[in-house]
């Protein structure tokens, strides 16, 4: 009887892994894509900097750079 029982527990602890680990993965499913919302309407300049961008530059947005700035030539560029 007690090998039944164990098996039982061991079964039962595998299915509790289980659904904790697909939580964890619906979890981070959901974060990511929560996140790269919030990039696409920065990006956009539907909105000020979100709460999910404060680590980066101010300079990664599309929008960051102007005219001039992107058609500027490099130092070593031929006259």
């Amino acid at each position: 009887m007690e090998k039944f029982e164990k098996a039982k527990q061991l079964r039962a602890l595998r299915k509790y892994g289980k659904k904790v680990q697909t939580e964890v993965l619906h979890m981070r499913q959901r974060e990511k894509a929560h996140t790269m919302n919030a990039i696409k309407k920065y990006l956009k300049g539907f909105s000020d900097k979100p709460d999910s961008l404060e680590g980066v530059p101010a300079e990664c947005g599309a929008k960051a750079r102007t005219k001039s700035q992107q058609m500027s030539k490099g130092t070593n560029a031929k006259q």
